[in-house]
C-alpha cells in the first residue's frame, strides 16, 4: 500500500546536521575571508597546545566567535564523541606512574585532554561558517593550494560517510557498542578510498598528474 503525503512525512528520518558541515549566513565570520579563518584557527590551535594561559584564552575566544555566527554548543560538538572517549583516556593514562596516582600527570594530561575539544570546537566553527568553494578559493590554484584544499575537504566528507554508515548500522538493527565501531570503521574507510579514488581520476581527467 503506498504511504499517503501524511504517513511519508512521518516515516522519514529527520534532518541533521553533519559535523563540520557549512551553513549559509550573513554575520562577519561568515564574510570574513577564508584565508583568515584558516589562519585563526591555526593561531588558536597553536596557542591552545602552549599552555595552561593559551588553553584558557583559545577558549574564552571561541565564545563570542560562535555567538556572533549563532553555531551553538550542541553544533560545534557534533560528532565529538569518539574524540571525547580519546581525550578521557589520555587523561587516565597520564595520571598512572609506577608509584600509583600522580598529580603531575594528572594536570598535564588534563591540559592535552582539553586541547582536543577546544581545537575540535575551533574546526568547527570554522568549517561551519566557510564554504569548501571558498576554502578552495583562498589556497591558490598551485599544487600546495589543491593538496591543502582537498586535504580541509576531506575532513567534512569523513562525517558524511560515518553518518551515512551510521544510519546503515541502524537500518540493520544495530546498536551501540563494540559490534557498532567493528561494522562502521571499515565501512567508513572502504568508502573514503573509493572517494579518493573518485577524485584522482576527476583531477587526471582536468589535466593534474598526482
Amino acid at each position: 500500500m503506498a504511504l499517503t503525503a501524511r504517513g511519508a512525512r512521518r516515516a522519514a528520518p529527520p534532518f541533521r546536521e553533519l559535523p563540520f558541515s557549512y551553513t549559509k549566513g550573513n554575520s562577519p565570520l561568515h564574510r570574513c575571508p577564508a584565508v583568515w579563518k584558516l589562519l585563526a584557527l591555526l593561531v588558536i590551535s597553536t596557542l591552545a597546545f602552549s599552555s595552561v594561559r593559551g588553553l584558557l584564552i583559545s577558549a574564552f575566544l571561541l565564545v563570542p566567535a560562535a555567538c556572533s555566527a549563532r553555531v551553538s554548543p550542541k553544533r560545534l560538538f557534533r560528532g565529538f564523541r569518539p574524540l571525547f572517549f580519546l581525550a578521557f583516556f589520555l587523561v587516565l593514562y597520564k595520571s598512572v606512574s609506577p608509584a600509583g596516582f600522580s598529580l603531575p600527570g594528572f594536570l598535564e594530561g588534563l591540559r592535552q585532554g582539553l586541547f582536543i575539544p577546544v581545537s575540535f570546537a575551533a574546526a568547527s566553527l570554522v568549517f561551519s561558517v566557510t564554504s569548501m568553494s571558498a576554502v578552495r578559493a583562498s589556497l591558490g590554484r598551485g599544487r600546495a593550494g589543491l593538496g591543502a584544499g582537498l586535504m580541509l575537504g576531506f575532513i567534512p566528507r569523513f562525517f558524511a560517510v560515518w553518518e551515512e554508515a551510521g544510519c546503515a548500522w541502524k537500518a540493520r538493527g544495530g546498536k551501540n557498542g563494540p559490534a557498532r565501531i567493528l561494522f562502521l570503521v571499515p565501512l567508513a574507510v572502504e568508502k573514503m578510498m573509493e572517494k579518493a579514488s573518485e577524485t584522482a581520476e576527476a583531477l587526471e581527467a582536468r589535466g593534474f598528474s598526482l
